[in-house]
């Protein structure tokens, strides 16, 4: 099973979920990293979003309570943000999904 960790800004989270829908069910740890804004304590806003969604069986907040990440968006921004290129396709990209087999215009 698929297990994705987001770090930082709730549309973080947000935009990460196109590649979350692509790649399948999984679990979606939110977690802080010390080069993002603290995510953890503002959890309870993004958490009711991120349960609702058919492809995500679980959330933990928290160290990932021993689970193996297999996707991590949190260090997204390693790879810059180049003009022009949505932070959807960003987040695709980073976990190795090309941006062009999504389709941004339906709902994720």
């Amino acid at each position: 099973m698929n297990v994705y960790r987001s770090s930082g800004d709730l549309g973080d989270c947000v935009f990460s979920l196109a590649a979350v829908k692509h790649l399948g069910t999984g679990t979606y740890v939110l977690v802080d990293r010390p080069w993002t804004a603290v995510l953890t304590r503002r959890a309870h806003l993004i958490e009711p979003l991120l349960r609702s969604q058919s492809y995500i069986y679980d959330v933990k907040v928290g160290d990932g309570h021993g689970l193996e990440v297999t996707h991590d968006f949190s260090t997204f921004r390693n790879g810059g943000l180049p003009w022009g290129r949505s932070l959807a396709a960003l987040h695709a990209e980073w976990i190795g999904v090309p941006a062009g087999t999504l389709d941004f215009t339906k709902p994720w």
